[in-house]
């Protein structure tokens, strides 16, 4: 007989973890949210039970609309294929 430990239990151990989402129904700001969901991390800090908890979500992280006006960009001969590729490229600059 060899003795051997258990398959890890995803979510259990200390290695472990678990994500949980934050929802907005659209009746919060920005900076709201992002209060709300630092505290919760810090309540949940305080047990013995749950160590580590933090959030990723910053409500200082710079957000840009680009509106591309397609009918100009026909005139001026820029392919559509380009703006979507430029606003892929833009879009990674700040992810």
């Amino acid at each position: 007989m060899v003795p051997f430990n258990p398959p890890a239990v995803q979510g259990l151990g200390q290695f472990g973890g678990f994500q949980f989402e934050l929802e907005d129904l659209g009746r919060n700001s920005l900076q709201s949210i992002a209060q709300t969901a630092n505290k919760l991390a810090a309540e949940g800090n305080v047990s013995k039970d749950i160590v580590g908890l933090f959030t990723s979500f910053t409500a200082n992280d710079p957000q840009y609309l680009v509106r591309i006006d397609r009918e100009k960009a026909k005139s001026l001969q820029v392919p559509s294929a380009r703006s979507v590729t430029l606003c892929r490229l833009h879009g990674v600059a700040f992810m």
